[in-house]
């Protein structure tokens, strides 16, 4: 059973507008500005060029590079609602349509929300992780992937791209390739908690549909505009989840109370939501 509501979750977050909605908004964000770049770079000599992951939207270090621009973007404003859009109010639709106690007395109450919960996350984690590897993918094709020319300033500034490295540095200086995906799928894992967070707010709010989808952007907004007003831009959540090759002071501590945060608030709301709380049956 709980296999079977997995895959029956599955397949409807699959069926659902919202989710190749906000997949599609993702990938327009982070392919229309990649695509431009490589026109760009199309026909320099390649002896000019840096190594492909330099290129990387995530690095945000090259002057008046689109890419950078919108990803920072998609990273401040776009990322915890397409994260939500894509499945999180999935249990406040069932009870709506009047479906949901019928499903749990068929399936049981754990099977029910677990479900719903790992699709939810799962539904978040893809399309942030879909969206940034396609565009590294892409760029990768496009330009050579190692170069004499460690940065696209070098020799003038050849550590531009590292100075903020604080963690993962044997990654970065040595696989840089290998630390990118490590950190599409750290973004990815936001990505999941952030609509598990959306997912967690319709389990025990009595909240309308939009407010479900918005309350975790509209509350990432607010804790980003408190901690860059405060100067605590290292500890501001839209620079958590991106490599920290701009922002100063950036630890992996932070990174994990962040993580840690969401993982223990979803857990609690799903799990007294199975084991405290009986207004379906």
């Amino acid at each position: 059973m709980p296999h079977k509501m997995f895959t029956l979750n599955l397949k409807l977050m699959l069926k659902q507008r919202e989710f190749f909605f906000a997949l599609l908004v993702s990938l327009l964000i982070f392919l229309i500005p990649t695509i431009i770049e490589i026109i760009k770079l199309y026909g320099q000599d390649t002896a000019t060029l840096a190594s492909a992951w330099c290129y990387f939207g995530v690095v945000n270090a090259i002057a008046n590079s689109l890419l950078a621009n919108f990803v920072q973007l998609y990273f401040i404003f776009f990322f915890p609602f397409v994260a939500s859009i894509a499945f999180s109010s999935c249990a406040f639709d069932e009870k709506k349509a009047g479906v949901n106690k019928f499903i749990i007395q068929r399936s049981g109450r754990k099977n029910y929300y677990i479900s719903q919960a790992l699709v939810t996350f799962m539904g978040g984690f893809s399309i942030v992780f879909i969206s940034s590897m396609l565009s590294e993918l892409a760029m990768m094709i496009a330009i050579p992937l190692n170069s004499n020319k460690i940065t696209p300033y070098y020799p003038l500034e050849p550590d531009l791209l590292f100075r903020n490295v604080n963690f993962f540095e044997t990654l970065c200086y040595n696989y840089p390739y290998f630390y990118y995906f490590i950190y599409n799928i750290i973004a990815g894992i936001f990505g999941g908690l952030i609509g598990l967070l959306s997912y967690s707010i319709s389990l025990h709010l009595k909240v309308n549909r939009f407010l479900i989808i918005t309350i975790p952007g509209i509350a990432y907004l607010v804790a980003g505009l408190i901690f860059n007003t405060f100067g605590l831009h290292a500890m501001s959540p839209e620079f958590l989840v991106v490599p920290p090759t701009n922002t100063e002071g950036i630890k992996l501590e932070y990174i994990l109370i962040f993580g840690c945060g969401l993982i223990l608030t979803n857990f609690l709301a799903v799990w007294s939501k199975i084991h405290l709380t009986k207004d379906e049956l």
